[in-house]
Parts: C-alpha cells; sequence; structure tokens
C-alpha cells in the first residue's frame, strides 16, 4: 500500500482521517463530556420512577440490570409459603409448592407444554405448564414478574415445576389479590 489515504486523499494533511486525528491527545483523559443544560432536572408534570420501575426498564432494554435483582425487591413482600430457587432443590416429588420470579425464557417447542424459566435473586426456576392450562394461564405468564403455584416434577435427573396456577406481581407491594384460575 503506497501512502495511507489513496486516492482519495484522506491520509495526507488536510484529509479526512488527519482532521478527525488532529484532536487526538493521549496524554488527555478522556470520558463523558459535560453537556450544561438550563432546563429542569426531569420533565414537569411527570413522577420521578420508583427502583422497580427503572429496574423493570432495563430489563427490557437490555436484558439485565446492573444495580441489583428485581426480586429482592419484591420477596420481601411474598411471604414465607413462596419459596426460592435456592430452596426449591430440596423439595421431594410430587410436592406443591409456590415460586416466584422475573420470566426469563419461554419456549414452546413442538411438544404439548410451554417451558418457562423464572429468575429469582438465588437463581433459575425452570417451570412446565402444559397446554391445556396454558391457555388459562397464558395471560399472567406473559407479564415480567409472576408467582407461580404448581407441584416439583423431577424427571431424568432434572427438576420442574408444573404450573396448576399463576398471576403477576403488581408492583412492589407483593402480588395482586386476584389469582388466576
Amino acid at each position: 500500500m503506497r501512502g495511507s489515504g489513496g486516492a482519495t486523499g484522506r491520509g495526507r494533511p488536510g484529509g479526512t482521517l488527519w482532521r478527525l486525528g488532529a484532536g487526538y491527545r493521549a496524554e488527555e483523559q478522556r470520558g463523558q463530556l459535560a453537556l450544561p443544560s438550563d432546563g429542569p432536572a426531569a420533565p414537569a408534570g411527570l413522577a420521578p420512577w420508583s427502583r422497580a420501575e427503572a429496574m423493570l426498564s432495563e430489563y427490557e432494554l437490555l436484558g439485565l440490570c446492573q444495580e441489583g435483582q428485581i426480586m429482592e425487591l419484591l420477596t420481601p413482600g411474598l411471604g414465607v409459603e413462596v419459596l426460592t430457587s435456592e430452596v426449591l432443590g430440596g423439595c421431594a416429588e410430587g410436592e406443591l409448592v409456590r415460586v416466584a420470579g422475573r420470566l426469563v425464557r419461554r419456549q414452546r417447542p413442538l411438544a404439548q407444554a410451554v417451558f418457562l424459566t423464572l429468575e429469582d435473586e438465588w437463581g433459575l426456576i425452570p417451570v412446565t405448564v402444559w397446554e391445556q392450562r396454558w391457555r388459562r394461564l397464558r395471560e399472567a405468564l406473559r407479564r415480567p414478574v409472576v408467582v407461580v403455584v404448581g407441584r416439583v416434577s423431577r424427571r431424568d435427573g432434572t427438576l420442574s415445576v408444573v404450573a396448576e396456577r399463576a398471576w403477576p406481581l403488581e408492583g412492589v407491594g407483593g402480588p395482586s389479590r386476584r389469582s388466576i384460575k
């Protein structure tokens, strides 16, 4: 390659690349530039987001939240009957359990079931929803954070909760009182 700019002259003094590089200063500290604003901190009339709303928005946009897990805010209001993914591993086959978490995956292969994965602050909870039950529960199970009641299934070395009932969690205050049956 003869010369860095070729026929366009981008690499020679005065060319595009040269001008872009002219402002480069290796010894200077780089970072976010301050953008001064004389306007208000937030648009007038809009209430600031709660921590839970901000977290759910981050999950929706990025698929993750860098400042915690949404279930840390919700678990204290759920009661002791809601098991964490950590405790679920010790449950027996057929045991009726209640779990809650953020819906992170929904799969519907060519099978008679829908497979969901819930996430709480300790790990993942696999949930199986048979097709007839899915028809009744699908509205609740399309929400971002849900409570599921079902029986523990242990097959071929795996664990899953076979859903019987489900309802969405409403806000940080805990589950809604309306159960979808």
